[in-house]
């Protein structure tokens, strides 16, 4: 029973990650078709109103240059065959408009080379759009990498600055025992020297003096004989 239990909650994590997963992917889809639905009505009430000044203008004078303005921010925005799908709208909105303002039959050949024309034109701007998006992702790359080498540097030059200020102090300290070893040894070696010549100082200064004593005896000897022979 106790192993049932232990083994709960290693069975329900995955499933919960998954749970999450699949929330991230549901809410990012759904930001996609949010996306997607904005742009799609954009480009729809953009047709609708060209179409509508398509109508009020004429058949004689048609409007097939002003549709690429929808057509474009589906291409662009969304994707080619967005940007294609708009076209097929677009051109079916113009034949509409020109049948309804009087046209005596449709223009098939107009509408299909201005399909055509659309159908290049997307395909056109989706290329540049991938090529931007690819050279954005370019710059992205080499932005970071130029960072990370950056940081690489700041690091480095970091613990360079470390390593040598450790070396600094190192050879400071060996330099400040060095010296102070020298100085105690030399102090050492003085202090020798001067009861050295302390020692040998008093030897020579009891020398002398007992030189000097034998001298007034030897005077004092030469004195008395000297008396004691006239």
């Amino acid at each position: 029973m106790c192993s049932e239990l232990t083994k709960l909650p290693t069975k329900t994590a995955p499933r919960r990650i998954e749970l999450r997963k699949i929330r991230i992917n549901v809410a990012n889809l759904s930001r996609v078709l949010a996306g997607w639905k904005v742009l799609l009505t954009t480009c729809l009430f953009l047709v609708g109103v060209i179409g509508y000044a398509d109508y009020q203008t004429g058949y004689d004078r048609p409007l097939l240059l002003f549709y690429l303005l929808p057509i474009s921010l589906a291409a662009w925005f969304g994707s080619f065959l967005g940007g294609l799908g708009i076209a097929v709208v677009s051109i079916a909105v113009s034949m509409l408009s020109d049948v309804a303002a009087g046209s005596p039959a449709p223009g098939f050949w107009n509408s299909g080379m201005a399909f055509v024309s659309y159908a290049l034109f997307a395909g056109v701007l989706s290329k540049l759009r991938t090529l931007v998006g690819e050279l954005d992702r370019r710059v992205e790359e080499r932005t970071a990498a130029l960072q990370r080498e950056v940081a690489e540097r700041q690091r480095l030059d970091r613990e360079i600055a470390q390593v040598a200020d450790r070396e600094r102090r190192r050879l400071g300290q060996d330099l400040h025992d060095r010296l102070g070893q020298h100085l105690t040894g030399t102090a050492l070696a003085a202090q020798v020297l001067k009861d050295k010549l302390a020692t040998k100082s008093g030897q020579t200064r009891h020398k002398i003096g007992a030189g000097g004593k034998r001298g007034r005896e030897a005077r004092a000897v030469r004195r008395g004989r000297h008396r004691s022979y006239p």
